[in-house]
């Protein structure tokens, strides 16, 4: 398919795939060491020079059930969790099994329950499964893609009752392992490709809604994102601009290309299969959480 015809075509958000990203100009710039993804600004070369850099990431603020215990049947039998540690784990043992067709609400499950557990759905901020966002592709459609679940600030700054709260993190899972026999598609499903989709979306409408009460063009921004494989997580940071939104609503090439950044081990068949029940993956992955706060809560739109 030539990528004249894919910006022609308009597919929902939920069907994109690498051919949108060749022809929106969108990359990803994959990060193989988590300070210069989380903490860009704080490197040291010191740090580069460590052998294992999740040393330099904060400690997770996490309950010590979390990363004592390997399943909910652990804990149980040692009567030490609470109600809400031992739904993690319960959602954790289901996210590496079950039926396909369970899947889907399974890891939706999962992913509240760990943003729960790691801090992330405090005051003001709540979680969402399914939210749908839309966005304008090409000769005027509107399009949509729905996430598995979203972050969103249910006290954004002069938020009318009519209105959406602002959304500080997306969601989506990981639907490849699923698939992959049966996809006709030349490129596999792949979930950043739909997680990008849902970050123009969610720009979209937080555009609309300031132009509508303020006449005011909204920013750049960049959206923090995370895509679930079973139960291990890659992190994303996903700039989106109003060339961006532009160039998809028209159907056109844009100027200047987008660069989404990337953290996590996307390949891995035992990282994929064992996820976060694996004890020392689940204290890796619940420091990357821990250092993606600050930019998940306090980020804002760039200039």
């Amino acid at each position: 398919m030539q990528y004249t015809d894919v910006r022609q075509k308009g597919r929902e958000g939920d069907d994109w795939n690498l051919s949108e990203f060749k022809a929106y100009n969108i990359i990803i710039k994959h990060h193989y060491e988590p300070l210069p993804f989380f903490c860009p600004g704080s490197i040291s070369s010191s740090d580069t020079e460590t052998s294992n850099q999740f040393e330099n990431l904060p400690a997770p603020s996490v309950p010590p059930s979390i990363l004592q215990f390997k399943c909910h049947q652990d804990a149980i039998k040692a009567n030490d969790a609470s109600a809400l540690e031992l739904l993690f784990l319960e959602h954790l043992a289901g996210s590496t099994r079950g039926a396909v067709q369970a899947r889907e609400s399974t890891e939706a499950d999962f992913v509240c329950a760990l943003l729960r557990v790691a801090g992330y759905a405090k005051v003001p901020y709540v979680l969402r499964t399914r939210q749908v966002l839309s966005f304008f592709s090409h000769a005027g459609k509107e399009v949509s893609v729905r996430t598995c679940a979203t972050l969103v600030d249910a006290q954004s700054e002069d938020k009318r009752a009519d209105e959406l709260p602002r959304v500080a993190l997306l969601v989506q899972e990981n639907k490849e392992y699923e698939s992959m026999e049966e996809a006709r598609e030349p490129f596999p499903p792949n979930p950043v490709y739909s997680l990008v989709a849902a970050a123009i979306g969610a720009y979209s409408e937080e555009h609309q809604r300031s132009i509508c009460r303020r006449d005011i063009s909204l920013p750049p921004k960049t959206y923090a994102g995370m895509t679930i494989t079973r139960s291990y997580p890659v992190f994303y940071k996903i700039p989106v601009t109003q060339e961006l939104v532009q160039a998809v609503a028209a159907g056109q090439w844009p100027q200047h290309q987008t660069v989404v950044e990337e953290y996590g081990f996307t390949r891995s068949d035992y990282v994929h299969t064992m996820g976060l029940v694996d004890l020392d993956c689940r204290y890796h992955q619940l420091a990357c959480l821990e250092a993606f706060k600050p930019f998940v809560f306090c980020h804002r739109a760039s200039t």
